[in-house]
């Protein structure tokens, strides 16, 4: 969990003091949740919507896809289409390079 919430505040440049603000927590307590192998429910909880970022679909992404849930139908769906579109959309970037490497 630590390594999940130190990758998005790098992304993000935010630092456990911003952080600590952020959730009305004093800055010793926010200090080593990057450096835990786990954190309580209800911080995760704040975590995410602190920095809005869905750090249980993260953690769901890790567990095989035959496990169950309680979604209902199609919700996987609709991130499983997300996710393509994203990749798709990162394709076309790359395809567009290469063809500029290729012009010239």
């Amino acid at each position: 969990m630590g390594q999940l919430l130190k990758q998005v505040m790098d992304k993000r440049r935010i630092s456990s003091a911003s952080l600590a603000r952020q959730m009305n927590k004093n800055r010793s307590g926010v200090y080593n949740y990057d450096k835990r192998a786990s954190l309580q429910v209800r911080i995760v909880w704040q975590l995410s919507r602190v920095l809005k970022h869905n750090f249980f679909a993260d953690l769901a992404a890790r567990l095989p896809a035959d496990y169950a849930t309680n979604l209902p139908a199609g919700a996987s769906a609709m991130d499983q289409i997300a996710q393509l579109q994203a990749e798709n959309r990162d394709l076309k970037l790359q395809l567009d390079l290469l063809k500029d490497l290729l012009r010239k």
